[in-house]
């Protein structure tokens, strides 16, 4: 069980980019800012392929009038589902089928200042460190302690013009191939090393 738990967790790592909160000594945009959406939105569905069209995972992330997610489902079976903010917390409640019956796992973030957030289910600790326009910088993975990251993985964002990168080791480059016209991306590449290239495609449904 701590072996489907620890994989859960992973598999929830790229959502905490969209995790956002109020807390008592400083204000945190909502989660928008953090989908870099620049304008209020319904809902968003990313696919996410290699470059050779090998599908990888879809997820789909509802959004309340005031920008906070609501839930995310994942490849249409997946669910989490957001509960309100308590201060700078949030509980956040996975729910999936094993062995036929559901399954609920209890997950926790807590901002701990303007540009930092922290997941943990109890198994893992991730740290994740934003920029001012609410792009993940940094992510810090904990196993055992928080004194010490067991990973750390840097983000670089590339214009689309700028000349292709040198791909290192524990860095994250990420490219945005398209925008609406909104200037919201819709078409997204990722790459870094000793992996292939992967696609996000991003589908916008905007309020009314």
């Amino acid at each position: 069980m701590k072996n489907t738990t620890t994989s859960l967790s992973l598999l929830l790592a790229g959502s905490l980019l969209l995790n956002t909160a109020f807390a008592d000594d400083f204000t945190i945009q909502n989660d928008w800012h953090f989908a870099g959406l620049n304008q209020p939105v319904k809902q968003i569905t990313v696919q996410e392929t290699r470059e050779d069209g090998e599908e990888l995972q879809k997820t789909q992330t509802s959004f309340n009038e005031q920008g906070f997610i609501t839930e995310i489902i994942y490849d249409d079976s997946l669910k989490q589902v957001f509960e309100p903010y308590q201060g700078k917390v949030r509980n956040i409640a996975f729910i999936y089928e094993a062995e036929g019956e559901e399954q609920r796992q209890e997950l926790t973030t807590t901002w701990l200042d303007e540009n930092h957030i922290r997941f943990d289910d109890g198994d893992l600790v991730i740290d994740t460190f934003f920029d001012s326009e609410g792009k993940a910088t940094r992510h810090e993975l904990f196993m055992d302690s928080t004194t010490k990251p067991d990973e750390i993985t840097q983000y670089q964002y590339i214009d689309i013009n700028d000349p292709k990168p040198e791909i290192k080791e524990n860095y994250v480059f990420v490219t945005n191939l398209e925008l609406d016209k909104n200037g919201n991306w819709v078409q997204q590449k990722e790459e870094k090393s000793n992996d292939k290239p992967v696609i996000r495609t991003r589908v916008i449904e905007y309020f009314p």
